[in-house]
């Protein structure tokens, strides 16, 4: 029985480790995609009229991107919460 409990107790503390090492990878993630974006808003300031047109349109499509990569991020944020 003491065994099983040690086992159980190492398991735990293991998946603990693993869910804090993927919201350190997940925090990570989102600090470059947020500069990323920055980056790239910031990009076309000073570009002809097609080039700022082809940056609003990457714009758009990192936004979208953002968007997506910061959901699935909290959704599995949402999951390590206990």
């Amino acid at each position: 029985m003491k065994a099983k409990l040690d086992k159980l107790s190492k398991k735990s503390v293991e998946k603990d480790a693993q869910i804090n090492h993927q919201k350190e990878l997940i925090a990570e993630l989102v600090k470059k995609l947020e500069k990323k974006s920055f980056e790239a808003s910031n990009k076309g300031l000073g570009a002809e009229n097609s080039d700022k047109e082809f940056n609003h349109s990457e714009n758009l499509i990192m936004s979208a991107r953002q968007r997506r990569i910061t959901l699935w991020a909290q959704c599995l944020l949402s999951r390590f919460k206990t």
